[in-house]
């Protein structure tokens, strides 16, 4: 009958969505666009350009974005949604829309096109050649003045340190003096801003053209030299220097050659630590692409004369929103999105081209980068007419250089990924995403993340690290060691059982749910009498035995009418000793929380100088009070084997420290705690948290595909359909959301093994002595400096011993390790 009440006509079951609206908005102006080369525009409605293509045939490439089939990405849709009008420019060849299609996105900078992003912070190396005694600076734009421009380089830092290595070998001036040739060969300054010669003519720093100590020919030879160097000519400019050299020395002119000789042997330090270098002694670009969530981060290797000049690290946005189609495509379109944005700004574009995949329409491409790269020759006065074309290498050394160029760009990306981590704005709106994609309300303040950690089963521990606001909070990581299972045993439903059953019991001791119906305070008069004969009755107290110092009463208080329900008890021994006894509560209000919160008002209540509390406790409540936070003792104490209060039948005795402070950690109550694993360790974890009262959200977070499992509600959890049980969620493959989850599971598994090794790496240098009572870190040396080894300990007279150590520690070692003396 429910599913009769469902039934709608066909019209309300599928309204129109933002998307098939626009779809039907456009789809008539689209057919009026022409099937030619061009460039197209699309515009939102605020007349602002959201993004630029190009298209062999304008009306086949428009019209795919506004196909309903076309199983568009997300961002794609939403692209669409905001498209207001759609424009146009027509073009002769698709070469003509590709150079149109690069000056627009130059000029206009579209929010979902992919974008070199702070391409307006690289700067270039100027060699001012339109000037008679050139300089060199660093700007960040070029100009058509007539000088020459070296980039565009990502660091202006690495470039000033570049600029002053190049000065130390060739003497070239930084003034901001403007000179030029007089008469009589003399040097005529025609704006004089500082006094000549200056400070750098004195420290040897600069060869002073100012005052007629180097003459025009000489100074420019040295620009020339820089500007090879500058190239990547390198072995070009050994040549010459060399050739320049020998010439000096046989006309004997050896103060000259003498210069040209420590500038030889200075160009070959700076190059004798090159690792990488190409045999081929070619000109060359290595491009290593790494995408990284919505970025792509790029290294660019240069090669010049077979030597590893330079290298860059570029950043690219990449909203998806570029192209419709496979992941070949959207790949060829991040790549074609480099190659504008870089070569367009370039000022040296060598032949060949390394690239792990080439642009779908590489011909298309090779053409574009010839046309510049041979613009660029005659501004340089070059005369090479060589094809720029690309390389896929797949073996050898060629493949190597790329796969090092690869690598590069991953370590960026890793770089990159630590400072977005820090950025508050970003991790913030993350979790506002991450918290959009699961359907949750509220806000994931603090996230909190559980991983297991074991080698074969030895030395299991678990993690939990914190992410604050989206951020890492190390100070509130903390470890567990798994103590429910045997050294050797393997079971990760188990452990993840025992810690989040640990950490559930904090919380109930820290923010136990609905405590308000209770009260904690000394008992009335009347309510102290029916204790005592309790306790007289169970013959736990009697004439002879010592009454305890203080008592709790615990108060159930419905309607204001407070009613005793429970009570504990302690008793105090010399100044700075206290007994708990285990605390009675009646069966239908009896719970864990409810007897943590008992004990943490016992603590408040005994005497400020306790050191120590000690409880005997018996076997059941042992789990209440190692959540609690006591501890197993080994050996009874013996004021408790002398006390005359009868304790209960157990040898488990505890201790904690009195008055101790709240964990800052454990004392907070997550948004969300993620379990790295799939649907059995969620659904151990739900059911934990649903039986803690606390209202957590949880999630399983599956290392394949980045699976994201919720629990569905409390009745499909009943069934044995893991499918009914739980919700699968991907989150968008190139999210924010996606970035913090999965950096925050890649903690856990760090932090997971941090404990793990140390404990592995312990056990390798402990040894049997290590557990005998007595024997610290001096006897320890005592002992191995006297014996060497166990063995040797084992075999060596009691006597011999004696003298080493004492009478006492001597037996205890023999005890442990067994006599084998003779």
């Amino acid at each position: 009958m429910a599913k009769k009440e469902k039934k709608t006509t066909k019209k309300e079951a599928k309204e129109p969505t933002p998307f098939e609206l626009q779809l039907e908005k456009i789809k008539g102006f689209v057919k009026s666009i022409p099937g030619t080369p061009g460039v197209y525009k699309m515009i939102d409605i605020n007349n602002q350009i959201i993004y630029i293509g190009k298209a062999k045939n304008l009306k086949n490439r428009v019209a795919q974005y506004f196909q309903i089939s076309k199983g568009h990405s997300i961002k794609v849709k939403k692209m669409v949604e905001k498209v207001d009008k759609v424009e146009y420019i027509e073009a002769n060849t698709e070469f003509e829309a590709l150079v149109l299609e690069t000056n627009l996105i130059k000029e206009y900078r579209p929010k979902y096109n992919v974008l070199m992003r702070d391409d307006k912070n690289y700067v270039y190396i100027k060699v001012s050649t339109n000037e008679d005694y050139p300089k060199l600076s660093i700007i960040r734009k070029r100009e058509k003045d007539g000088a020459l421009y070296f980039g565009p380089k990502t660091s202006a830092d690495a470039c000033e340190k570049l600029i002053n290595i190049l000065r130390k070998i060739f003497p070239i001036r930084t003034c901001s003096l403007e000179m030029r040739d007089g008469p009589n060969d003399l040097i005529q300054i025609t704006k004089k801003t500082i006094p000549t010669p200056c400070l750098d003519f004195h420290i040897k720093r600069c060869a002073g053209p100012c005052i007629d100590e180097i003459k025009k020919k000489e100074y420019n030879d040295m620009i020339k030299q820089i500007i090879k160097f500058l190239k990547g000519n390198v072995q070009e400019l050994f040549t010459k220097l060399k050739y320049d050299m020998f010439n000096y020395a046989e006309k004997k002119e050896f103060e000259k050659a003498a210069k040209l000789r420590d500038q030889i042997k200075q160009i070959e330090a700076m190059f004798a630590k090159q690792i990488v270098s190409d045999p081929e002694f070619v000109n060359r670009d290595v491009i290593g692409i790494y995408p990284d969530f919505d970025k792509t981060f790029i290294n660019l290797f240069q090669f010049r004369d077979g030597k590893l000049i330079t290298q860059e690290n570029f950043t690219f946005e990449t909203p998806q929103a570029i192209t419709s189609g496979s992941d070949q495509e959207q790949a060829s379109s991040i790549v074609e999105s480099f190659l504008r944005s870089y070569y367009s700004q370039a000022t040296d574009i060598p032949s060949e081209i390394f690239l792990r995949e080439p642009p779908i329409n590489s011909q298309l491409w090779t053409e574009w980068l010839t046309d510049i790269r041979h613009q660029l020759n005659q501004i340089y006065g070059e005369d090479d007419r060589k094809k720029v074309h690309f390389l896929s290498p797949i073996k050898g050394k060629k493949n190597k250089i790329l796969e090092l160029s690869e690598k590069n760009a991953a370590t960026f990306a890793r770089q990159s990924r630590a400072r977005w981590m820090s950025d508050a704005a970003k991790t913030t709106q993350a979790c506002k995403d991450l918290a959009e994609e699961l359907g949750m309300t509220h806000e994931l303040k603090r996230i909190e993340c559980y991983d297991i950690s074991h080698m074969g089963g030895e030395h299991t521990t678990a993690s939990m690290v914190v992410f604050e606001k989206g951020s890492a909070n190390k100070k509130l990581y903390r470890h567990f060691k798994i103590k429910s299972l045997e050294n050797g045993e393997i079971d990760d439903y188990a452990a993840i059982d025992e810690i989040l059953t640990r950490r559930m019991q904090r919380l109930s001791k820290f923010a136990s749910p609905k405590t308000e119906a209770y009260t904690f305070k000394k008992p009335v008069k009347k309510d102290q009498l029916s204790i005592n004969k309790s306790l007289e009755d169970e013959k736990i107290l009697t004439p002879n035995s010592e009454l305890p110092t203080g008592f709790l009463g615990i108060y159930h208080t419905p309607e204001d009418k407070p009613v005793l329900i429970g009570y504990s008890y302690w008793t105090q021994y010399g100044e700075n000793k206290v007994q708990l006894t285990n605390t009675w509560i009646e069966g239908e209000h009896e719970n864990r929380s409810l007897r943590h919160q008992a004990w943490q008002k016992l603590i408040e209540k005994v005497p400020k100088g306790t050191k120590q509390l000690y409880v005997v406790c018996e076997k059941e409540y042992k789990e209440d009070y190692l959540s609690f936070g006591f501890t197993e003792l080994k050996k009874v104490p013996s004021f408790l084997e002398k006390s005359k209060l009868p304790a209960p039948n157990s040898k488990l005795i505890y201790k904690i420290v009195s008055k101790k402070k709240k964990d800052t950690s454990f004392s907070q109550i997550p948004d969300l705690i993620i379990i790295d694993g799939g649907k059995g360790q969620l659904g151990i974890a739900h059911k934990i948290i649903k039986a803690s009262g606390l209202n957590i959200s949880v999630v399983g977070l599956a290392k394949r595909e980045e699976e994201i499992f919720l629990p569905t509600n409390d009745s499909e959890l009943q069934t044995t359909d893991s499918e009914q049980r739980f919700q699968r969620v991907l989150l968008p493959k190139n999210s924010q959301s996606l970035y913090l989850v999965q950096r925050i599971r890649d903690e856990s598994h760090r932090f997971a093994n941090e404990l793990r090794k140390k404990l592995g790496k312990k056990k390798l240098t402990r040894s049997e002595i290590d557990d005998i009572e007595g024997i610290g870190l001096i006897i320890k040396r005592r002992l191995l400096k006297e014996y060497g080894s166990i063995n040797a300990i084992k075999a060596a007279p009691m006597k011999e011993l004696e003298r080493t150590v004492g009478s006492y520690i001597a037996k205890k070692l023999k005890d442990k390790l067994g006599n084998t003396s003779k």
